[in-house]
């Protein structure tokens, strides 16, 4: 699968497409937190057991299943690359919950952000300040923003897919 230029969008089509993959739910290795009046679960109809989601007053939690590593019978090899970001960067790293996945290329571009939700202009500079309305936690050294997620074999985005293919050609000898 390249993921090497997907910028992500639509953060729950990479929880339904390892729902469809594997018929099971492959969790997250972080979790965010959204402020309940921004998001409340209306966002979540039809997704909430996919992704996990909890409400508590005042806010949202999103990607709360619990621990597991998913049994993956298939070799399934990712490229990435640094334009691997947002939503395909969720989707690389539910990867690295499930057995027998290989990501192949560059760093993500580490940008799993939020979208900027309200603006202020502090009091003296006058400078404006954009915020989300999200923070999301990581384990430690596990992902950085601007930095993203550390393929297992790395190498320049051009040769990811020709390197996946020698990978392939070598197993099967």
């Amino acid at each position: 699968m390249n993921m090497s230029l997907n910028g992500g969008g639509q953060a729950n089509l990479a929880s339904e497409w390892w729902q469809n993959y594997l018929g099971k739910v492959v969790p997250t290795n972080f979790f965010s937190v959204y402020t309940q009046p921004y998001m409340g679960t209306a966002g979540f109809q039809g997704i909430g057991d996919l992704i996990g989601v909890e409400v508590i007053d005042p806010w949202t939690l999103i990607y709360t299943q619990p621990d597991d590593f998913v049994v993956n019978e298939n070799l399934l090899i990712i490229l990435t690359g640094k334009m691997t970001a947002s939503s395909a960067e969720i989707f690389v790293d539910m990867a690295r919950n499930v057995e027998n996945t290989l990501i192949i290329g560059e760093n993500t571009g580490g940008f799993l952000t939020n979208n900027m939700s309200g603006s202020t202009k502090l009091t003296y500079s006058r400078i404006e300040v954009g915020y989300g309305n999200m923070v999301t936690i990581f384990p430690e050294e596990d992902f950085e923003e601007g930095y993203g997620f550390e393929p297992d074999l790395w190498c320049p985005t051009v040769y990811a897919e020709e390197a996946a293919v020698n990978f392939v050609h070598r197993m099967m000898k």
